[in-house]
């Protein structure tokens, strides 16, 4: 969504701030939210003199910055976890065993049989 809307929904007394309660209330009214908003507002919360305890439309934009990081990620996980179950489902592959048992009973790696 919009980074000024929800920026917005979440400044309710419009002065440009958020504050601790402004964003612990307005975290608690999402739908689905599990996450704790204590830590999210405190990861956000400026840092600059001034800023302590609020959080600017500023640094409320880095939200989008990590939402938009962990979808791709989510991507690309799914992509590698199809990739592996390709594979795992593939009979036709061969599978080189990693060790071998002589008939005397020793066990030894595969890879230094020449």
């Amino acid at each position: 969504k919009d980074v000024d809307a929800a920026f917005a929904a979440y400044d309710r007394n419009a002065n440009g701030v958020v504050s601790r309660k402004e964003f612990r209330d307005s975290t608690r009214a999402l739908a689905g939210f599990r996450g704790d908003a204590a830590a999210v507002f405190k990861a956000l919360e400026g840092r600059d003199r001034g800023t302590q305890g609020r959080v600017t439309k500023r640094d409320f934009k880095k939200l989008k910055v990590v939402h938009e990081e962990q979808a791709s990620a989510k991507k690309k996980l799914k992509a590698a976890e199809d990739a592996v179950r390709k594979v795992l489902a593939d009979d036709s592959l061969q599978v080189e065993p990693l060790w071998h048992e002589s008939q005397a009973g020793t066990v030894s790696y595969a890879g230094a049989m020449t």
